[in-house]
């Protein structure tokens, strides 16, 4: 898997992780209830639950937040490595050789062919100066 299929994939994961399947639509519950008469045992444990509800709810959220943003960092350094990996490499094909430009594609095509680099940075390259 080169660096931009990786790229792709932590975002598709990310993406069906984040995608509102999980919200913490319970920090807005409210114990209190109109009317409420009597039952005081029954009250309590309803103020238990909701407020049990409440702690997983912003526990669980909160936890699909740092994951998500560990997938951002992951993406963030692959990133940073397809861009090093680039420029390390992109300075040979800046350079005109020939002064042919069939002879100068003709070269920069083999050179880029024996580089031994990730694939999306062969595909960069070649999309840029080839």
């Amino acid at each position: 898997m080169n660096y931009k299929e990786r790229i792709s994939a932590l975002e598709s994961f990310k993406a069906s992780i984040s995608g509102g399947a999980i919200e913490d639509s319970a920090a807005s519950f409210t114990t209190e209830i109109p009317g409420w008469v009597g039952g005081e045992t029954a009250k309590n444990g309803y103020d238990g639950y909701v407020n049990k509800v409440k702690a997983d709810t912003a526990k669980i959220t909160g936890k699909r937040d740092s994951f998500t943003s560990k997938i951002d960092e992951r993406i963030s350094f692959i990133q940073a490595k397809f861009n090093e990996e680039y420029n390390l490499n992109s300075w040979y094909f800046k350079m005109k050789h020939e002064s042919d430009p069939i002879k100068d594609k003709q070269k920069k095509r083999q050179q880029l062919n024996i580089l031994s680099i990730d694939d999306s940075v062969k595909a960069k390259i070649r999309q840029d100066f080839l």
